[in-house]
């Protein structure tokens, strides 16, 4: 007996092979539609299920000294579940976040159970699913050598993926726009990565400035051009303090002090953000995405690099 799970999947992710990734008992499917380019399904079959753990329905025994009489039937409450692979797929939407992916839908997961060669025929329960009621590729194409590495690196114990879950939170508002809570998000992978827990100003700031990735991605980010000038530059126009900035603990201090600034609500007439207006934080938003991709990217890689890997079986 087989156990296929199917999920609708968003944003931009793309494959150059198959998206086929096979080893051992699991084959994983990313499926993109005919003539389509991104990624929008996810297919996971496990093989070989032994049987008690497969969703058997038997009778139960009644018991006419109790009121109310109990369900007749129940399902084998140690058959197999998503809740199984849960956290291995979690962080395996937070490494693929940064080749764009927005979104693994695990609430319109689709179950099937499904009898291999020699399986006996037994009442199995039935599932069913729910139906899924002008931005740059964020990255090329990832060839089925590299799908394999995120899915294996995903079934590890990582205590980053926390941080690249922030990441795809921000890359999915910013996809949408939300370009406020694209900031909010940025800043927060920032700080699961690099804060240690802090949270006051100036103890947040000395953790940022010990680490050597965080102030490596804030250097390039701090080159990248819109148009004929860098996005720092345009940022330094818009805010006065920026002006004055000699150091990279100063950007960090401003963005710091953005980010509270975007998490509080002030008297309307003192606001100087309004939730109508994204497109007012536009340019920090794409600043801070730059950081927080740049740290992200360079995450997932060394996972995946980490990997011992076998050419995928079909």
């Amino acid at each position: 007996m087989k156990v296929q799970y199917s999920f609708p999947v968003r944003g931009k992710l793309r494959t150059k092979g198959d998206g086929w990734v096979s080893f051992d008992d699991w084959l994983f499917r990313f499926e993109t539609k005919e003539n389509g380019e991104y990624v929008d399904t996810l297919v996971i079959e496990m093989h070989n299920v032994p049987k008690e753990k497969w969703p058997t329905v038997t009778a139960i025994k009644q018991d006419p000294n109790t009121s109310p009489l109990q369900f007749p039937f129940e399902v084998n409450p140690k058959a197999h579940n998503f809740r199984e692979i849960e956290p291995s797929l979690l962080n395996l939407e937070s490494y693929l976040s940064v080749f764009g992916l927005e979104e693994i839908v695990f609430s319109m997961i689709a179950v099937e159970w499904i009898p291999e060669a020699g399986d006996e025929e037994v009442g199995l329960q039935s599932s069913y699913s729910r139906l899924p009621g002008k931005h740059e590729d964020s990255a090329d194409p990832l060839s089925d050598a590299d799908l394999t590495r995120c899915v294996l690196a995903s079934r590890g114990k990582q205590a980053r993926t926390a941080g690249l879950a922030h990441y795809r939170v921000a890359q999915a508002n910013f996809y949408e726009e939300r370009f406020i809570e694209s900031v909010r998000h940025a800043y927060l992978c920032l700080e699961e990565l690099f804060a240690s827990g802090k949270h006051k100003e100036r103890a947040t700031i000395a953790e940022f400035m010990k680490s050597e990735e965080l102030i490596t991605a804030i250097n390039k980010s701090v080159l990248v051009k819109l148009g004929e000038k860098t996005i720092f530059t345009r940022l330094q126009e818009k805010y006065e303090n920026l002006k004055q900035v000699t150091s990279i603990e100063d950007i960090l201090t401003f963005l710091f002090r953005l980010r509270g600034e975007l998490q509080h609500a002030k008297p309307t007439a003192n606001a100087k953000w309004h939730p109508s207006r994204q497109q007012d934080y536009e340019l920090e938003a794409i600043f801070l995405m730059n950081i927080a991709a740049g740290v992200c990217f360079d995450i997932v890689i060394s996972e995946m690099r980490s990997v011992q890997y076998a050419h995928p079986r079909k």
